[in-house]
């Protein structure tokens, strides 16, 4: 027996793999070529084939791609974000109308049964069909003062 047990880089394994992968040279002569044994460099070979069928190449990303991953992560997260509140507003919007909950905003003698009446003209661009836009600010609070686009 040898004394010590050698450690090898990750590196060095698919350095000596690749002859073997690459040109099919036999992994005796290339194990002898290196100084590692034949089983070993049969299990390197073995284990850089799985990755390679993986695809898993084992290259490094370098700092400019590894820069734009990080970018982009960073921006997939961002409009994830973004598309989770919209889809929240759309919702709250949508059970705002059909609720009814526009027409406390309104004022009482604006709801007609459970339909809003409007004193827009209709075509008008400024509100949709049967939605009255008087006294209704953005926020939702009453100002006769002001006009908004419900």
């Amino acid at each position: 027996m040898s004394g010590k047990r050698r450690k090898y880089t990750p590196e060095f394994r698919e350095q000596a793999a690749r002859p073997v992968i690459e040109t099919a040279r036999p992994m005796a002569h290339v194990a002898a070529e290196i100084g590692v044994g034949e089983q070993m460099l049969g299990r390197w070979v073995r284990l850089a084939r799985a990755a390679d069928d993986a695809g898993n190449t084992g290259a490094v990303l370098d700092a400019d791609e590894r820069a734009e991953l990080e970018r982009l992560r960073r921006e997939n997260a961002e409009l994830r974000l973004d598309r989770e509140f919209l889809k929240k507003a759309a919702f709250f919007v949508s059970e705002q109308n059909r609720y009814g909950v526009i027409a406390e905003f309104l004022g009482e003698d604006s709801v007609v049964g459970n339909s809003l009446r409007t004193e827009a003209p209709t075509g008008s661009g400024f509100a949709p069909a049967g939605v009255n836009c008087v006294g209704v600010t953005m926020h939702g609070t009453s100002a006769p003062e002001q006009r908004a686009v419900v």
